[in-house]
């Protein structure tokens, strides 16, 4: 049947082409706007001249029939090739010895199990055949069946420390020419070896777990099984909230509990929120009654996909796992977001109903609410320099940075300073805060004594020594009396008696933060593992804490096979060269050379931001903007006084809705 024009009526120039095929006439049409037919329609959406006639069928051809010839790559065990081809050789010698001398071999026929091949070859000049062989080794599974191949256990196994899923695996296998395996046969050995790094993981952690205690004890701790751990939650999701969804955006959550006694900071206790399972969805859709989890046979999930994902909940299962060892914890370190350290405690008071877990706040953490705070602070228009409002605000920016830097300095100098003694740093921090906000206004006769990080003189101040004010050129402030307070509350945001006493330990969450960042790899926020999300974040804490070269070799191991003496001296390579990078970052001249490259990106930025290219983007800039309309759909700006008179009645002032008609 012809396709109509745009109108639905025949087109007076119309012109017929020839038969289309179906991808070509899927790419001419599309449908009308009332959905009944398919035109044809140029840029402007206008009808075209041509009829389109029904598009022909070809054939296609069969994609999934067998080659008739074995080509392309393979991967195979290269003793077991040896093997076989010695096999070959001397089978064929003993039965046709005296007809062929010389034999030409080719493959005859091969077997596949995913990536683990079987092949057999026969002589094209005499009439043998040898039986299939084995190129792969198989794993030791203690069932009975037939056992699966090593190489199939493997893949997975690499697949759980990154981002690529089974379908990516068997592009990444086409590209090298190498037969990929049915999808759900790999799916199903991924679904195993997960739940079998599962278990090796919780045995290293364990593991762990026992030589902190052993450290606490060589110390000579009293209470050697009482530890510190750092507790940071992480969701699959970059935003909280979603626009099209009822509820949290996030459909998983997890946990790390990171011990705090000791240099390395092992992970000694995780937890994993779930909501995905992908068969009771399967079966929802399909009109079945299923309650996720546990509501059918193999549910992934382990939490209802109505409850929200709670960190007090995860703080207590990391709390459990460690009173099941015997373990204590007295001091949980948090950032502002959740409530773990409250989970912990009652998970601990199974074991002790009076033990009480201190929250210790993270430093780092409690620095970038200071800076949002200040950044968003209403201070007077004549504190900051700048001629312009956006001038102004920038300033504000570069002084929200540097009051940030300055208290985390004037911090780690007080600790320093006294040797961590929390009475005189506390009984010294009124004057601190004192100095600190009359230096701000320009008042240094305190600086000396009692500022900690500014001298006072002309050149050893800190509008000279801080790297935000000096390369930005702010040397004073115009504060007000109401700007002091304001700048003082700022200051005890971090250097108040309680919060100093929540950072006496100098733990924080910074390490759970870079283990958040490697959870991005194996388990990114814009793709939902929801079988195997929990092997892979347990292939992550083994990578994290025995190096990537060294988890490699334990999962190998686990599995039941064994890696060449080449691949574990790479493997080795790799774990020195991670563990190089680990402690360099930590070196005085590095870190050093580190703030100096920051402090020149500061004032390359300040000298050559006037003159740049300012960005032109804008969010929203070109989006519609909403007015707000009065019942008889008057503009607010002509409404004047009598807005706010009629504000009480919902009815009168609406945002471009008409207004309701009561009866």
């Amino acid at each position: 049947m012809p396709v109509e024009d745009q109108a639905g009526h025949p087109n007076d120039r119309t012109v017929f082409t020839r038969r289309l095929t179906t991808e070509e006439f899927k790419l001419v049409t599309k449908p009308s706007h009332d959905g009944r037919s398919l035109i044809a329609s140029d840029t402007e959406d206008r009808p075209c001249p041509a009829r389109i006639l029904r598009p022909s069928t070809v054939p296609q051809e069969d994609s999934d029939s067998e080659p008739d010839n074995i080509e392309g790559n393979r991967i195979i065990d290269v003793l077991l090739m040896v093997k076989m081809w010695n096999s070959v050789f001397r089978l064929h010698a003993e039965k046709h010895h005296e007809t062929c001398k010389i034999p030409e071999f080719e493959l005859d026929t091969e077997s596949k199990r995913a990536l683990g091949w079987s092949c057999s070859v026969r002589c094209a000049k005499c009439s043998y055949r040898s039986p299939l062989h084995k190129l792969y080794r198989e794993a030791d599974t203690n069932k009975p069946g037939p056992k699966p191949a090593l190489v199939n256990r493997y893949l997975p196994s690499a697949l759980c420390g990154q981002s690529v899923s089974t379908k990516g695996a068997r592009l990444l296998l086409g590209h090298l020419n190498i037969p990929a395996g049915a999808k759900s046969g790999m799916q199903r050995q991924a679904n195993l070896v997960s739940k079998e790094i599962t278990a090796l993981n919780k045995i290293d952690m364990a593991e762990k777990t026992r030589q902190v205690v052993e450290v606490n004890h060589l110390r000579g701790d009293a209470n050697p099984s009482t530890i510190g751990i750092a507790l940071d939650g992480r969701y699959n999701s970059t935003s909280f909230g979603s626009a099209k969804k009822p509820g949290m955006n996030a459909s998983q959550g997890m946990s790390l509990g990171i011990e705090t006694s000791t240099p390395k900071k092992w992970i000694v206790a995780r937890t994993l929120q779930n909501k995905l399972c992908w068969t009771g969805a399967w079966l929802r859709g399909k009109g079945y009654d299923v309650n996720c989890p546990g509501g059918h046979p193999d549910c992934t999930a382990n939490t209802d996909r109505y409850d929200g994902l709670s960190e007090h909940a995860m703080g207590k299962n990391i709390g459990d796992q460690l009173t099941s060892q015997g373990i204590l914890v007295k001091y949980a370190t948090t950032d502002g977001d959740g409530t773990g350290a409250k989970g912990i405690e009652e998970a601990m008071q199974a074991l002790d109903p009076m033990w009480k877990v201190e929250r210790l706040a993270d430093p780092t953490h409690l620095g970038k609410a200071q800076f949002r705070k200040s950044n968003s602070a209403k201070f007077s228009e004549s504190m900051f320099p700048g001629r312009t409002r956006l001038m102004r605000a920038h300033s504000q920016k570069i002084f929200s940075q540097d009051l940030k830097a300055r208290s985390s300095l004037i911090f780690k100098d007080l600790m320093k300073l006294h040797n961590g003694n929390m009475d005189i740093i506390t009984k010294r921090l009124p004057a601190v805060l004192d100095a600190t906000v009359a230096c701000y206004s320009g008042d240094c006769s305190k600086c000396k004594q009692h500022s900690v990080v500014c001298s006072g003189g002309d050149s050893n101040n800190w509008w000279t020594r801080s790297m935000f004010l000096s390369a930005n050129k702010i040397h004073g402030l115009q504060m007000t009396s109401d700007d002091e307070m304001l700048v003082l509350e700022l200051l005890k945001m971090k250097l108040s008696t309680e919060t100093v006493q929540s950072m006496r330990l100098s733990t924080s969450t910074q390490k759970n933060e870079g283990c958040h960042r490697t959870l991005n790899v194996s388990l990114p926020k814009y793709q939902n593992f929801g079988r195997n999300a929990e092997g892979r974040l347990d292939n992550t804490i083994l990578t994290i804490n025995n190096t990537a070269g060294k988890a490699t070799q334990q999962k190998v191991d686990h599995l039941g096979g064994t890696l060449s003496k080449e691949v574990r001296h790479q493997l080795d390579q790799i774990s020195s060269e991670e563990m190089y990078q680990r402690q360099r970052q930590y070196k005085p001249d590095v870190k050093k050379r580190n703030l100096e490259l920051l402090v020149e990106q500061h004032r390359e930025h300040a000298n050559r931001s006037k003159s740049a290219r300012k960005s032109d983007y804008r969010k929203g800039q070109l989006d519609p903007t909403l007015h707000r309309t009065r019942g008889d759909n008057q503009p607010q700006d002509h409404l004047g006084e009598d807005i706010h008179s009629n504000r009480s009645d919902p009815h009168t002032l609406v945002l471009g809705i008409l207004p309701i008609q009561k009866d």
